[in-house]
């Protein structure tokens, strides 16, 4: 009998706690630390954050914090105020992990995500967060784990530009991203999908790399392997990625077929003449700034 009353007694007190746990995240409105949480993301990052939409938590196993127009600025020597700005910023968070003191992200979501990468000035870029050229208004970052990647359960991107420029007066590469979808489970290979269209060309992508781990501490070449389609052309390769210093360099065999070229034409700015369909393989190098091609395979 008593071991019966101790259990209801557990059992209430659950209830009582989870109940009150609700009531605090219903009553909670993080947009009342909406300034705390833009001063302290612009600490870490080095740069201005600042949103202008609403915030929002939501409880449930997974909790999740919803956040809209966020933007997070440029150096000033950028081509546009923000780096990048996203519509739509959502990550959900495993609850029982947290319970334990461990942050478990199964997933964040990116929706109407702007991205500019630039290179600037004097080998400046945008991308190099809490350094020198990133640092904008004074925002200084605070501690020592800017540039670490954590671990993600799963990154979902939807309808969102993503750009590259290497300079004010170079050519701007422009990806519009239909979806992507990239897996990085802790201790598990990396993948990455992605449907999008590139100079009015619809591609999809496949990609599957080693490790997250592996890459950002690198001791040993990291696998990888692409597969990508776009109107009638299909590109195959496999190599691998060396970062242990000095050496910087990818090595891939790679195979590419075509029906015909005029996409070529399109993706690359060129004029190639009419050829009604191809194939080559071959082996590609860059090391260090050098880029080499060889093509002994067949070409038909």
């Amino acid at each position: 009998m008593r071991i019966r009353r101790f259990l209801v007694g557990l059992g209430v007190l659950i209830t009582v706690v989870g109940l009150a746990l609700l009531a605090l995240f219903l009553l909670f409105d993080v947009n009342d630390y909406r300034a705390e949480v833009e001063a302290k993301a612009s600490a870490v990052l080095g740069r201005r954050v600042s949103i202008s939409g609403m915030m929002g938590l939501h409880p449930a196993l997974q909790p999740s914090l919803v956040i809209e127009r966020l933007h997070v600025a440029n150096p000033p020597w950028a081509s546009r105020q923000d780096f990048f700005h996203v519509e739509r910023f959502e990550v959900h968070i495993a609850l029982l992990p947290l319970l334990r003191g461990q942050v478990v992200i199964q997933e964040i979501g990116l929706d109407g995500l702007d991205l500019l990468l630039e290179q600037g000035p004097e080998g400046a870029n945008n991308w190099t967060l809490g350094q020198k050229s990133g640092v904008l208004d004074g925002a200084k970052p605070q501690g020592g784990n800017v540039g670490q990647f954590p671990v993600i359960g799963q990154l979902v991107v939807r309808q969102s530009v993503v750009a590259f420029q290497a300079g004010p007066s170079e050519t701007l590469h422009k990806v519009v991203v239909a979806s992507a979808t990239a897996q990085a489970p802790q201790h598990q290979p990396l993948q990455l999908s992605v449907d999008g269209t590139y100079r009015t060309v619809p591609m999809k992508l496949e990609f599957t790399g080693g490790t997250v781990e592996a890459l950002m501490a690198p001791t040993q070449p990291w696998p990888l392997a692409l597969s990508g389609q776009a109107e009638g052309a299909t590109l195959d390769a496999k190599g691998n990625l060396t970062l242990a210093a000095p050496t910087t360099a990818v090595a891939l065999d790679l195979s590419l077929s075509a029906d015909e070229v005029s996409f070529a034409n399109r993706v690359l700015e060129v004029n190639l003449p009419f050829l009604p369909s191809f194939e080559m393989t071959g082996q590609v190098l860059f090391s260090n700034g050098d880029l080499s091609v060889n093509a002994p395979g067949q070409v038909t």
